[in-house]
Order: C-alpha cells, then sequence, then structure tokens
C-alpha cells in the first residue's frame, strides 16, 4: 500500500514538474478573429448583465474589440505579444499610451510573472485631462477548470492581472483580476476588483467584478 501512494505521488510531483514547465503559446487562448463575441452574465448585482465583448473590427491593422456599454479598445496580437494601442470610455473620454504597451507576451509559463509599463494621456473631447504612467503585471497562476453558465472548460490558464494608473498628482485607478483562459476560446471567467484611490493610498472607491461565458458566437 505504501509502495503505490509512493508511485502516485511521484507521478503527481512529475505531472507538475511538466505542467510547470509547458509553454502555452497566447493565440491558442485569445482568438484575435473578427466577429467572435462573447456574452458573459454578470453576477454582481449592480452591474450591466449580459455584458457582451466583441472583436468588431480591424482598424489599421488593429483589432477594435467593443463592450455593450459603449467602451472599446484597440489591441493586436504581435510579435511581442497582446499590444494595447488606446481605451476610449463612454462620454467621449481616450486613453493614449505613449508607446504600445504589452499586456501578455506571445509564450506563457506557470509561475512567470510580466510587467509592463508606459506613459498614458486622458483626453475628454479632445482636451488633456490628466496623464501619468500605466503599470501592468501579469502572472501566470495555474491551470484549472471553470464552470459557466454555457459549459464546464477543462485546463483553462488562469491568469492574475494588476492594473494601475497613477497620475501627475499621485492619485491611482486600476483593477486587480483572475481570469480564466480556455484554449480556442478565450476568457471564460472573470473575478476581481476595480479601485480608486487617493495619492496617500488610500482607497476611496471599489467594484466588485464577477461574471462567467452563458454565450459564444464564433
Amino acid at each position: 500500500m505504501k509502495k503505490i501512494f509512493f508511485i502516485l505521488l511521484l507521478l503527481n510531483i512529475i505531472a507538475s514538474q511538466t505542467i510547470a514547465q509547458t509553454i502555452f503559446k497566447l493565440k491558442k487562448y485569445i482568438p484575435n478573429k473578427i466577429g467572435i463575441e462573447w456574452q458573459f452574465k454578470n453576477n454582481v448585482n449592480d452591474g450591466l448583465s449580459p455584458i457582451v465583448i466583441r472583436n468588431a473590427q480591424k482598424i489599421d491593422g488593429k483589432t477594435r474589440r467593443e463592450e455593450n456599454n459603449g467602451d472599446y479598445r484597440l489591441q493586436n496580437i504581435t510579435k511581442n505579444g497582446l499590444e494595447i494601442y488606446k481605451l476610449y470610455f463612454v462620454g467621449n473620454r481616450f486613453i493614449e499610451y505613449e508607446n504600445p504597451i504589452v499586456l501578455m507576451p506571445n509564450k506563457l509559463k506557470i509561475g512567470a510573472v510580466h510587467q509592463s509599463e508606459t506613459r498614458y494621456k486622458t483626453f475628454i473631447n479632445n482636451e488633456l485631462k490628466e496623464q501619468g504612467t500605466q503599470i501592468y503585471e501579469v502572472r501566470i497562476e495555474r491551470l484549472e477548470d471553470a464552470q459557466t453558465p454555457l459549459r464546464n472548460y477543462k485546463n483553462c490558464l488562469v491568469i492574475r492581472t494588476h492594473a494601475l494608473r497613477i497620475d501627475e498628482s499621485g492619485s491611482q485607478k486600476g483593477y486587480e483580476l483572475e481570469e480564466w483562459y480556455a484554449k480556442g476560446v478565450g476568457a471564460v471567467k472573470v473575478v476581481g476588483t476595480l479601485f480608486w484611490k487617493n495619492k496617500q493610498g488610500e482607497t476611496l472607491r471599489t467594484f466588485k467584478v464577477d461574471a462567467a461565458l452563458e454565450k459564444l458566437k464564433n
């Protein structure tokens, strides 16, 4: 009995080491195809539901990723990874980056941490309102199944993202999200928190995020 237990334990250790050394390709977990649409059930009571995200069109070689609340962002998967160029929010508010910021690299590995940073400017009705530094830290955490209203997805890549914008006054806005990415599908589940802090680092406001995939249109 002890021998069987030892063999099983050894096999588990070997399997864990193999997973830790495996390289996962970004394109297989974040589809960039135009027309694909994800519909999420929003489990936050005071949030918009459903949440619909769609790769709407190509603009100058960049993918316009739209949400049904009117927001969108310009992004693309390049030789560097998933690059973000511009964010748009309802109310004619744009955030532009000094340089394209790489949110995730092309090769993902369990335990790896990716960090990126650039300057940003916020415009409202084409008038400069704010500028500062955008920072992303992305950690590839583990493989895990994700149960959603649509189906159960096996062996999802769980990725934790910490995003932070610090303006020139020291005030902070950002989020920390944990997302489950299914191979060939994209994100199927997301939980986390949006936050706003003053220049002393005190939290002024938070908003919970909790959504899971309920429809997928290819």
